[in-house]
């Protein structure tokens, strides 16, 4: 999701879009009547998503939001210590917490 457009109201939108006779299924185009991923556009960008409806009532099946991942941060770790008694270098460190 994006900070201009919610994940919540991004499902909630996808529905309305498929709820027949609301303002948002009334515009929407031909494509995205019969596809079934709806592409919701917003001032970042776009977002994909799928929503179904129960026999064209307001009875909600599925709403599905799509988004993606990046990796915005890689970096590496050196310590002054040695590891764990028996660890080889390299290998991670797992504590469980209480």
């Amino acid at each position: 999701t994006s900070k201009a457009l919610a994940a919540t109201v991004t499902a909630c939108t996808g529905v309305a879009c498929r709820v027949p006779g609301t303002l948002l299924q009334r515009h929407l185009s031909e494509r995205g009547r019969t596809a079934k991923r709806i592409v919701i556009g917003h001032p970042s960008g776009t977002i994909p998503v799928e929503a179904e409806v129960v026999d064209g009532s307001v009875a909600i099946k599925t709403a599905k939001i799509f988004r993606t991942a990046r990796r915005i941060a890689e970096g590496r770790v050196y310590l002054k210590r040695p590891l764990a008694s028996g660890a080889a270098p390299g290998t991670p460190r797992v504590r469980a917490l209480a």
